[in-house]
Order: C-alpha cells, then structure tokens, then sequence
C-alpha cells in the first residue's frame, strides 16, 4: 500500500522536486534568465534521436509523436563571474527535462554535451530536494541533499 501511495504521487506529479544545476555565467547574461526572477519553461518535448543511439530529447509541437508537455521553473541563487547555480524546480519529470529547458534558454549546463553544455568531468546537475506525502501517515516528507558542487 505504501508503494502505491507513493507510486500515485510520482505519476500524478503530486511530489515536488528540486534541483540545482550549473551553467556558465557568460550564457546567463545573454539569456531570460535574470537575478530575483522566476522563469517558467513549458513546452512539449519527446525523444527526438533513433531507439539504437542515446538518448536525445527536443522541444516539438503538440502533435509529434509521443509528444508530452514539460513544465519547470527557474530561479538563480547564487553568480560568480565565471558561473551562475539555477534552482530547477519540476512540474513534470521527463527525460532530460531540465537539461532540454535550460538549453532551450542557451543556457546548457556545464558538462551536458549533449544538450550544447562545456566538456567538463560531469553533468553539474544534482537533486538538492524531494517533497512528498508519507502514503501511511500522511505527513510531508521533505529530503535534502547538499549541493557537491
């Protein structure tokens, strides 16, 4: 019962997901993304490259196959002048959603090559928090993860 509690909540986007991710400040300060602003992205995405290669999502119309809207909002948190923490927070949670966003914005995530983002040793992209109702006694649940990064 508690699985299918907390299934239910996953797949009816009831839960609340953080995540902080790092881009280049240079990409910001030519970007919709601003200081004390909240951005929303909502857009339709799918996987737009073949089964047999890797994964590859893109923004679409509404009737592409497989279509499904995505919505998250961004904020910044904190600048350097080399790089710039953006605070991801997801209404859906789709394959590559925020990395698909915050390219959209031309603002990649350093380290996401795939979406347009600076080689670097990894995906600077983490989940710092995750909110949900405990299925059994029906308190929020609030799990925190500090940024490594």
């Amino acid at each position: 019962q508690a699985n299918k509690g907390i299934f239910s909540q996953f797949e009816n986007h009831t839960e609340t997901k953080k995540y902080v991710a790092l881009v280049e400040t240079s990409k910001v300060e030519n970007s919709t993304l601003k200081k004390n602003q909240n951005v929303t992205v909502e857009k339709y995405m799918a996987r737009v490259s073949p089964k047999s290669s890797g994964c590859k999502m893109g923004i679409v119309s509404a009737s592409y196959k497989d279509a499904q809207i995505s919505k998250t909002v961004f904020s910044i948190l904190k600048t350097s002048p080399d790089k710039t923490y953006v605070l991801a927070e997801l209404f859906t949670g789709r394959t590559h959603q925020i990395r698909l966003h915050l390219s959209s914005l031309n603002v990649p995530i350093i380290g996401d090559v795939t979406y347009g983002g600076k080689r670097d040793s990894r995906i600077f992209l983490h989940c710092c928090q995750l909110d949900f109702i405990h299925p059994i006694s029906n308190q929020k649940i609030s799990c925190k993860a500090e940024v490594p990064f």
